[in-house]
């Protein structure tokens, strides 16, 4: 962005909570109140952190551990923090500090789409970071991140998870998590193969004249608002 982005709801507070992301030099931030309602939406390279601010990261890897393998840590992998996300499942990852982790927010849309297509696949695609989450007969199957230097290698992983469910012998959804113009190229790319492309209609609880930015980022800071604390692994 070359301008700042600032919202302010009438009942802003310099004491509300903040849930904020470091993006290219910027700082991504809501803030909520007590209620846990949107009361600021701040994008810039000069936001102060306050000491109510929490930071959230979307560039660590993550693993999916069932609960009753929680305390069985892999061979080789350095993670140190974990979050209860739903359904007996645990995001565990690297994190300096324990912090939050955006695929909380991405867990909790695709679970609640899951509710209306039994077997889906969600992903989000930011700056060279892919998240992939598959979800078959609405309940969880597996998830993943990986790193994607072109939409060639998005494709591939996408798909990858979608044949290891099997999804090309059943009905199934594909959804996008990403900004409306990567949505368009995404979208022409896997109707190549066959493939229908939709986009996750997330809106933030506001409305402007401009179109809000990275719809993706914010959305999901503000669902993180209600997730659960990590801990240390």
């Amino acid at each position: 962005m070359n301008q700042p982005w600032q919202y302010r709801s009438a009942n802003y507070d310099e004491k509300n909570v903040g849930f904020f992301v470091y993006n290219q030099g910027e700082i991504h931030r809501i803030t909520v109140g007590e209620n846990g309602e949107l009361t600021s939406h701040e994008i810039g390279n000069d936001l102060e952190i306050r000491t109510n601010d929490r930071e959230v990261d979307f560039s660590a890897g993550i693993s999916f551990y069932p609960k009753e393998f929680i305390q069985t840590k892999i061979p080789g992998l350095t993670l140190n923090t974990r979050v209860y996300l739903s359904d007996s499942i645990y995001l565990v990852y690297n994190s300096e500090g324990n912090k939050s982790h955006l695929a909380q927010s991405m867990f909790t849309k695709a679970k609640q789409m899951s509710e209306l297509h039994k077997n889906l696949v969600y992903f989000w695609l930011h700056e060279g970071k892919l998240v992939v989450l598959a979800f078959k007969d609405k309940q969880f199957y597996m998830g993943n991140s990986y790193g994607v230097m072109n939409i060639a290698e998005v494709i591939y992983f996408v798909t990858a998870i979608m044949q290891e469910a099997k999804f090309d012998t059943m009905p199934y959804f594909l959804v996008a998590d990403v900004t409306d113009t990567k949505a368009d190229q995404l979208g022409i790319e896997f109707e190549r193969f066959g493939i229908d492309l939709q986009l996750v209609n997330s809106k933030m609880p506001y409305t402007s004249v401009n179109q809000i930015p990275d719809l993706h980022i914010a959305t999901n800071l503000l669902i993180i608002s209600s997730c659960a604390l990590p801990e240390e692994f």
